[in-house]
């Protein structure tokens, strides 16, 4: 997916309308998705997440009347743990290319791990593509859907992980045992759901991720993506979600979840950047800019998408710098970026 330029709205960012045919389903411990066949006649299986006793599933169905009495008829299943609805997701960027080429002075340099824990941000996004001058070396791609092929073009996962990786380098000059597991959750769509999110935060945590980056969101409030956030933070790793490109207070998903770590966008001069979300789940703000070299041209990354990248790459950084595990670094995070728009 080729990013477009000038779009500062966060395009999906606050459209929380379900999708109208589909349900997310949690099973109980245990429930075999056979319990509840009775009530799937004519519907298919699209999707499925298993981690531990977490076992939902994504399901179609022929039309929106179908779907209500399906989630009628599981509503009363002993095996449902949770009936959900399923939300479309956005990235939440904007770029722009730049007149004149700058300097590529991300020269990276791989090193053995030295702290206790393995440092790999799951980027949960678009597919990336190869990035030349080494990057290769630092990023691992897999998908949860589509065909799971290379994409081309400067993809949104593209300029998140230069952004990450560059935030890196500014901690830990050019040596980093840090890595990134790309996990494509668009497969060359347009838009994502709630769902894959969830499955591409899994498979990302199942690949050693100890940080997740949502470069994406939306207004839709999924309680079943919200329940596997919080297991996943209960194992440890530490979330960063974008804001939204929107000046409001209204709550973008994931990054509203209090359990993430909701990262908003700064200008030049240290202020709010005046695209950016500032409501009071907000946690943080860092740089909503970000130059990022692709095929022989530059590009400039604004909005909360880059901001986001940069916070999970500095938080990487800096354990990586102090041989620690990211939790341990958040508190500093916090106390140096953190920022508080309750009022605004």
């Amino acid at each position: 997916m080729l990013i477009n330029a000038g779009d500062l709205s966060g395009r999906g960012a606050n459209r929380a309308k379900p999708i109208p045919n589909e349900l997310t389903i949690r099973l109980k411990p245990g429930a075999k998705l056979e319990s509840i066949n009775n009530c799937l006649q004519g519907a298919k299986v699209t999707g499925r997440i298993e981690i531990e006793t977490f076992n939902a599933y994504r399901i179609k169905f022929e039309n929106e009347a179908a779907t209500q009495a399906a989630r009628e008829c599981l509503s009363k299943n002993p095996d449902v743990e949770m009936v959900d609805s399923n939300y479309s997701s956005d990235p939440i960027n904007a770029v722009q290319q730049l007149g004149t080429k700058l300097p590529d002075d991300l020269n990276l340099k791989p090193k053995d791990q030295t702290g206790d824990c393995p440092l790999i941000i799951g980027l949960v996004d678009t597919g990336v593509p190869k990035l030349g001058n080494g990057l290769d070396d630092f990023v691992k791609r897999i998908s949860v859907v589509g065909s799971g092929q290379a994409p081309v073009g400067l993809t949104h996962g593209a300029a998140m992980a230069e952004t990450m990786l560059r935030s890196v380098k500014s901690v830990t000059s050019s040596n980093t045992s840090v890595k990134i597991v790309s996990v494509d959750v668009f497969g060359g769509n347009e838009t994502t759901t709630t769902f894959d999110l969830a499955a591409g935060a899994v498979a990302a945590a199942n690949d050693g991720a100890t940080i997740l980056n949502f470069s994406v969101g939306s207004g839709g409030d999924s309680p079943l993506f919200h329940q596997l956030i919080q297991e996943l933070t209960q194992r440890g790793v530490v979330i960063f979600g974008a804001a939204g490109n929107q000046p409001v207070t209204t709550s973008t998903y994931p990054a509203a979840y209090p359990e993430v770590i909701a990262v908003t966008a700064g200008d030049r001069d240290g202020q709010i950047a005046s695209y950016a979300n500032r409501g009071p789940f907000v946690d943080i703000m860092t740089p909503g800019t970000s130059i990022v070299p692709f095929d022989g041209q530059s590009w400039a990354v604004v909005g909360t998408s880059p901001a986001t990248a940069f916070a999970s790459g500095l938080a990487a950084g800096l354990a990586d710098a102090s041989k620690n595990c990211p939790g341990q670094v958040v508190p500093t995070l916090r106390s140096k970026l953190g920022v508080n728009f309750g009022s605004q």
